[in-house]
């Protein structure tokens, strides 16, 4: 099964382009195996959010290993993003994690320079066994997104659960602590809300962005699923037992 998160970078899901920079500008900042994949899908399908996936994810694994260590084709590549991926009302997205700030920090200042979201929305994971079962498991298989294709198996593996929560909560505390040096407060959404109403959180967002949703300019995005299955379940009981 094609990985189906990775469709989204196609430029057959590209808008057309516009000839001046996005009224409103936001981030969707998140920890991996938040549900943020899903939620910026959900976004992106109203028409009205922008399209917000991982535009400066220059990994050369990454969705653009060509622009992998090529500062001025990461500029271009980003230019070009906000022009052909800002939905009709003004409005772009971009979902960030927390390494490709530190990436871009070391590696491409100038770009970081021109990345300037007006607002940002805070995604989280309250249910922290849960969160660090999901994280371990992505670490195992290979497998971060919806039918990407498993590189690996996933075996029970308390150090391994330890180290994903240390790797969580270190993600966390710099995202905090980036939020406190730039004086910003994001609106916080978390996993939870998303899977309990996901309609209503992006309701929510909306309102914080300012944004009226039309309804009638709803775009087609490619359709993500919840990945928690039995074995997460058992993973957590074998956990609590102290196995």
């Amino acid at each position: 099964m094609a990985d189906l998160a990775a469709q989204g970078y196609s430029p057959a899901f590209d808008l057309p382009a516009r000839s001046c920079g996005p009224l409103v500008h936001y981030m969707l900042a998140a920890v991996p195996r938040t549900g943020s994949s899903f939620l910026a899908h959900e976004l992106w399908r109203t028409g009205d959010l922008g399209v917000p996936l991982e535009y400066l994810n220059f990994k050369s694994d990454g969705h653009y290993p060509d622009a992998a260590g090529d500062r001025e084709a990461q500029l271009r590549h980003w230019r070009r993003t906000l022009a052909t991926r800002t939905t009709s009302n003004g409005v772009f997205g971009q979902k960030m994690f927390l390494q490709f700030l530190v990436q871009l920090k070391e590696e491409n200042p100038a770009l970081l320079k021109e990345m300037r979201p007006h607002r940002i929305v805070y995604l989280t994971r309250s249910d922290r066994m849960a969160h660090m079962i999901s994280y371990a498991r992505a670490q195992q298989s290979g497998v971060w997104t919806a039918g990407a294709t498993p590189t690996g198996d996933s075996r029970y593996s308390r150090a391994l659960l330890e180290q994903a929560a240390e790797r969580i909560e270190k993600q966390e505390r710099g995202w905090e602590w980036l939020f406190s040096q730039l004086g910003i407060d994001p609106l916080r959404v978390t996993y939870e809300e998303v899977a309990s109403d996901v309609t209503f959180v992006v309701e929510r967002i909306a309102d914080y962005l300012g944004v009226e949703l039309s309804r009638s300019r709803a775009l087609s995005a490619p359709e993500l699923r919840r990945q928690a299955d039995e074995l997460s379940h058992e993973w957590a009981r074998s956990y609590r037992s102290g196995a």
